[in-house]
């Protein structure tokens, strides 16, 4: 989306006005900035964090989660755990995934792993595919949950089938597939299907791992 100023004093006149869908647009701009050149909007995380919270205060379930997230960091606000935890529930409940995420990453980040897995659980189940490979890495090392290697695997396997998925996550889903050929953990042993997921996820030469796991079985 392309601003100008005209577009943004409209933007900001709505919000004023107590328009919920633009305080969260608002938001979104103060939060990430803007510079076309031409129009520019310097980055406040103050101002974001105050328009997201009005926003949230009328029910807009994106802006429940933006400010959860703020929250969680202490990022335009004082750092508040248990209010972020607060505004992602109200997000969850208007059937937000993004929110079942981030609410999960917020108890990962408090090492409650297994509150963590039952969101990250509750966000794929609710559509939210960048799930897949955080509820795999649950189930590859045992963390908020028992170790599975074979229901990591068919995870790992799911995300690199699926469309817009960052190409991150699947070059990662493709190096732990390899590592599960390679080890034979969940699946048979194979050099072979091993060497074809690590050249996956090495594609762009990027991959560290697994690139120095192909100089040792070779490319």
């Amino acid at each position: 989306m392309s601003l100008n100023k005209n577009l943004w004093e409209e933007l900001k006149q709505k919000s004023s006005n107590g328009d919920p869908d633009a305080q969260n647009d608002l938001a979104m701009w103060y939060e990430e900035g803007y510079n076309n050149k031409e129009f520019i909007i310097e980055k406040n995380l103050v101002k974001a964090a105050y328009w997201y919270l009005q926003s949230a205060k009328s029910g807009n379930p994106e802006s429940q989660d933006a400010i959860s997230r703020l929250l969680s960091l202490g990022q335009g606000v004082v750092l508040d755990i248990a209010k972020a935890k607060e505004w992602a529930l109200k997000s969850i409940e208007q059937g937000n995934s993004t929110a079942a995420y981030n609410l999960g990453t917020i108890y990962r980040d408090q090492s409650n792993f297994e509150k963590a897995f039952e969101y990250y659980s509750l966000a794929l189940k609710m559509g939210n595919k960048s799930a897949l490979l955080q509820i795999g890495l649950c189930y590859y090392y045992g963390i908020g949950t028992a170790s599975d290697y074979a229901k990591a695997n068919k995870l790992f396997e799911q995300l690199t089938n699926e469309e817009q998925i960052a190409e991150r996550e699947i070059d990662e889903a493709n190096y732990y597939i390899g590592l599960a050929y390679l080890n034979g953990n969940g699946q048979d042993k194979s050099i072979q299907a091993a060497r074809k997921h690590f050249l996956l996820a090495n594609k762009d030469e990027d991959h560290e791992q697994a690139s120095l796991i192909l100089n040792l079985i070779g490319r």
